[in-house]
């Protein structure tokens, strides 16, 4: 009797998790609506909240990682800060070219997921980048230098593996497959270079990238087989 209870309490519950991860944030094409501003707005919270908590709070030591020989051998270059902020005007973008709706719910919920495996990680095994060997260079001055240095005070040199920017850059450009090839190509192409941008500013490790590419190649593609019965 109890089993038969647990089992159907399982499948309650199964079926309530299955309605609400169909349910669909985007239900219009209409990508100027006030439904996708709302959704908009949601996400970025959801994520600023996700993303410096961690930052700021560590349960663990956060520890360092070994550096490859790419890690090395790429200089630290202030200008392409520039290249590595694109990545938040890259999501925005996306979200605004996909006008349907399946595209745009598998981009939502991609993101989402992608967010809060990264906070788990983040709170579970913490890792940090050793920006000190890397000051920006005194006595320099600019729109750059400025940019990078309020990018360094706002982010603090933790939550590296994996790196969610190179994850974001490279979902919005996997959720343009598999019949968008254009956009595709054009997005791969600007996620590499915001690639390498993290290792660039000195901002990530080439493994981080690496597993936020992975990650973000897995993830859409799970969500592009749930949501398939969205597309119209």
């Amino acid at each position: 009797m109890m089993n038969e209870q647990n089992e159907d309490f399982r499948m309650r519950i199964t079926r309530r998790l299955n309605v609400f991860f169909d349910s669909p944030w985007v239900t219009t094409s209409d990508v100027f609506s006030r439904e996708r501003l709302r959704v908009i707005g949601i996400c970025t919270l959801i994520f600023v909240l996700s993303y410096a908590l961690p930052n700021r709070f560590h349960v663990f030591s956060p520890t360092l990682l070994r550096m490859t020989e790419l890690d090395q051998v790429l200089p630290f270059t202030v200008e392409s800060v520039w290249v590595y902020v694109s990545a938040y005007l890259m999501i925005y973008l996306t979200f605004f070219f996909t006008h349907e709706v399946e595209r745009a719910n598998r981009l939502v919920w991609s993101f989402l997921t992608l967010t809060f495996m990264g906070a788990i990680v983040f709170w579970l095994f913490p890792t940090t980048y050793p920006r000190s060997y890397f000051p920006i260079p005194e006595g320099t001055v600019g729109l750059s230098v400025f940019v990078l240095g309020q990018l360094r005070g706002v982010d603090l040199p933790a939550n590296c593996l994996p790196s969610l920017h190179v994850a974001f850059a490279f979902l919005c450009a996997f959720v343009f497959l598999p019949d968008r090839r254009r956009f595709f190509a054009a997005w791969f192409v600007w996620a590499v270079a915001i690639w390498i941008s993290t290792m660039t500013t000195k901002q990530h490790y080439f493994i981080d990238g690496l597993f936020g590419f992975l990650l973000a190649y897995i993830v859409q593609r799970g969500w592009q087989k749930r949501l398939a019965n969205l597309r119209s």
